[in-house]
């Protein structure tokens, strides 16, 4: 039995070398024109796209079939914005003929010079890239022939060495009507060993370069979605480099180990290659181990790397079963992290939407899919500005479509602190509820800076509950309802006055403080602000005040976070002063405009004129009797920061008692200022 079988083998061997010897022989008397445009028919019958030779083509038959050819192009999807997907120059390939014979593509050798491609997708999202047999007697003509073609797996050829030089690749997104460009500068793809190739990269997107070299699964790897395939990489651009060293399957269900270790130094670079903005700190870097299989992935070590400064812990996730829901983990801690040495993040000079709040889509689809718990433990956490928090806990979670963060027992600038951030993501316009509180906090500790301080003392509360709806920020604003309170006091304002960042502060506090030229500094006495909001809007009446032993404040007038805009007129009181007269008080002061960059009008005719659209009446005389009015103490709330606090109230605003003359002139005057500042009532 043996013995037959060997020769059973043996004859079937002669056969295939006669065989072989025989196309050898037809192959090498053949036309190269011909042997082109039979591999041309082939390649049309395996993808339903035509091959195009224009230039001249060469065959060698030994030791491989090698075959050069110049001015080729390969047909784009007949819906596809250009004829062709693949034009090159010259492309040399040494292909397995016996394989070719049998219908498959084996290239041990590829080199690809001037390539120009294009990636692109329709508007239903379908990829130029997928491809199917031709049909008989119909190349493309129908819905059914393009079912096929939607529904076939992408060609993967059997590819060995891999040599590309000067390629343009441009993708373009026909659902988002985007477009970008890959441009590489050569890529060489070597086997080293069985399932693995060694990949070199040298490229850019859009401009930006980048380099990619490491061991890579091969061609054949990717086709029979093996498990255990190796990977070693290392990627890198401008302020970024990422290694990634070990295993994993493109079977789902396969084991994965791999370790991971990135660091970004500035995010310029990743900006580029994403093509979004990211305005983040730096410089940051992570590392983890990730083991798993399948559904279940774990991640320790996992280190968080903040300015040279580590948070260390572990994550973990799992696949939802069949009717359950995925579920992650984190857990992360520190004793300290300084955050003084971070870069802040880098402005958004591109992007074309200058609004405060913008129509960028929050992550609550994600929060309503997946039940989450996280915790972040830092014993010291210091800001970029010297503040310190300690402790700070965190903890957050999300289950069944409901997500919730949580900050207890904050200390901070001497005093103490808590938040608490609730949302309901399951819903279609999705519901989210801030609530925070702080008390015993100090004004000149929250204001500090490297630069100088300029107010010392202040001990400051402040209570805080929001409620929103939508899916974006400008979402969130637009439909702000709750009410903001902050109170602060006593504290003094240093020469030159308010400065946190802004010019705007200054100028205002230049306009109601007559005496900021003359005194070295503000005895500020109080200050206080209640700020409801009801679907977007915040009415301000009387609800912003300051009081000084010179001079009291009241603001009224609306902020609108709908549209972004506010329109707040501001009234200054002259307590005690001799030597000001009217001309050196602005009698009202009208902030308005966009809350990105409001304007300030300090003319006081003119802002008296402009003041009528908040709502108030501005009463008939001249301008000596308005500030009259203005500066008359009678005239005078005696406790602006209660009243701020506590709402308006009949008689609060420092009125006597008893009758009036009704013909006081002065009298009438205040009565349209007091109207103007209540807004109407």
């Amino acid at each position: 039995m043996h013995r037959k079988l060997s020769i059973a083998v043996a004859l079937l061997a002669c056969i295939l070398l006669a065989a072989a010897g025989a196309t050898a022989w037809w192959i090498q008397r053949s036309d190269p024109a011909e042997l082109a445009a039979t591999l041309a028919q082939r390649v049309e019958a395996m993808t339903g796209r035509s091959l195009r030779i224009d230039g001249p083509v060469e065959m060698r038959l030994l030791p491989r079939l090698r075959i050069v050819a110049e001015d080729v192009a390969f047909a784009n999807a007949r819906w596809g914005t250009v004829p062709d997907m693949v034009r090159a120059g010259r492309i040399e390939a040494e292909v397995s003929w016996l394989a070719l014979l049998r219908g498959e593509v084996r290239i041990s050798r590829l080199v690809l010079d001037d390539v120009d491609a294009i990636l692109e997708t329709d508007a239903r999202g379908a990829g130029n890239w997928t491809m199917a047999p031709a049909t008989d007697g119909d190349a493309g003509r129908g819905a059914t022939a393009q079912a096929a073609a939607d529904e076939a797996s992408p060609l993967v050829p059997s590819l060995g060495a891999v040599r590309i030089e000067r390629a343009r690749l441009r993708w373009r997104d026909g659902v988002a009507r985007k477009e970008r460009r890959l441009d590489v500068a050569r890529l060489s793809l070597a086997r080293i060993a069985s399932g693995a190739d060694r990949i070199e990269l040298d490229a850019s997107v859009d401009g930006q370069a980048f380099q990619l070299a490491g061991t890579v699964p091969d061609s054949g790897a990717i086709r029979s979605h093996a498990r255990n395939s190796p990977v070693d990489l290392v990627f890198s651009t401008e302020g970024v480099k990422v290694a990634v060293h070990g295993r994993f399957s493109f079977d789902r269900d396969g084991p994965l180990d791999l370790k991971v270790a990135a660091g970004i130094q500035g995010w310029r670079g990743l900006s580029k290659l994403s093509g979004a903005a990211l305005s983040l700190p730096s410089p940051v870097g992570i590392e983890f181990h990730a083991r798993g299989r399948g559904s279940a992935l774990t991640m320790d070590p996992l280190v968080l790397d903040l300015a040279n400064q580590a948070l260390r812990g572990s994550a973990s996730w799992q696949g939802g079963s069949p009717g359950g829901r995925p579920r992650a983990t984190l857990e992360l801690s520190a004793r300290t992290i300084d955050l003084s040495g971070f870069a802040p993040p880098a402005p958004d000079r591109t992007a074309r939407d200058r609004r405060l709040f913008p129509e960028t889509r929050l992550p609550f689809a994600l929060l309503a899919a997946h039940d989450l718990e996280a915790t972040v433990r830092v014993a010291t956490l210091r800001l970029r500005n010297g503040l310190e928090v300690a402790p700070l806990a965190i903890k957050a979670g999300a289950k069944n479509g409901r997500a919730w963060l949580q900050a207890t027992e904050l200390r901070l600038a001497d005093g103490g602190a808590e938040a608490m951030l609730d949302i309901e993501a399951s819903t279609v316009r999705p519901v989210l509820r801030l609530k925070a509180s702080g008390s015993g906090l100090s004004l000149e500790k929250l204001t500090a800076s490297r630069g100088g301080v300029r107010l010392t003392g202040g001990s400051t509360a402040f209570a805080l509950d929001y409620t929103g709806t939508g899916s974006t920020p400008r979402a969130l604003a637009a439909s702000a309802t709750g009410e903001l309170q902050v109170s602060t006091g006593p504290a003094r304002i240093g020469a030159g006055g308010l400065d946190f960042g802004g010019d705007l502060l200054v100028r205002l506090f230049s306009a109601i403080n007559p005496f900021h030229a003359a005194d070295r500094a503000t005895e500020l006495h109080c200050a206080a602000a209640r700020l409801p909001a009801r679907a977007g809007v915040v009415t301000v009446d009387r609800s912003i005040a300051y009081e000084t032993r010179r001079t009291n404040v009241v603001a009224a007038g609306r902020i609108d976070l709908r549209d972004e805009t506010l329109d707040l007129v501001i009234r200054p009181t002259v307590k005690e002063g001799l030597g000001v007269g009217a001309g050196q008080l602005a009698q009202l002061v009208r902030v308005t405009g966009a809350l990105r960059a409001p304007g300030l009008a300090l003319d006081a005719a003119g802002t008296l004129r402009a003041a009528a659209s908040v709502g108030g009446a501005v009463a008939t005389g001249g301008l000596s009797l308005i500030a009259e009015a203005l500066l008359n103490r009678r005239a005078a709330d005696p406790a602006p920061c209660r009243t701020a606090l506590s709402g308006p109230r009949a008689g609060n605003a420092g009125e006597d008692a008893g009758p009036r003359p009704a013909a006081n002139p002065a009298r009438s005057v205040f009565d349209g200022a007091r109207r103007l500042l209540n807004l109407g009532r």
